[in-house]
């Protein structure tokens, strides 16, 4: 059975409750060795001090969380002048700035 199929529910619904009510939706990463040793090193860490593990799908959904409280919006990033990675540095960094 493919891994994304086993979080559905017996009817498909992708909620695993089998109600169809679900605000959740499973996506396929693709994620380089260096990228899942470092969000497995941010579990084990979390697990040191708190005795609870924190997910790699948890780590993903609460970065995303983040971002949509700051209200992070990629239209203003120029692909031809910064990568994604150094567009999201310099909006945290300004963020920053404005909290100070």
């Amino acid at each position: 059975m493919r891994a994304d199929m086993k979080e559905r529910g017996k009817n498909g619904n992708g909620n695993g409750n089998g109600n169809g009510h679900s605000n959740k939706i499973a996506t396929v990463t693709f994620l380089d060795q260096h990228q899942i040793e470092f969000l497995d090193k941010l579990d084990r860490n979390y697990y040191f001090h708190n005795g609870h593990s924190l997910p790699r799908g948890k780590i993903l959904s609460e970065l995303v969380s983040c971002l949509m409280h700051l209200g992070i919006d990629i239209g203003e990033m120029d692909p031809k002048k910064e990568t994604f990675c150094e567009f999201l540095q310099r909006k945290l960094k300004n963020e920053e700035r404005v909290h100070v």
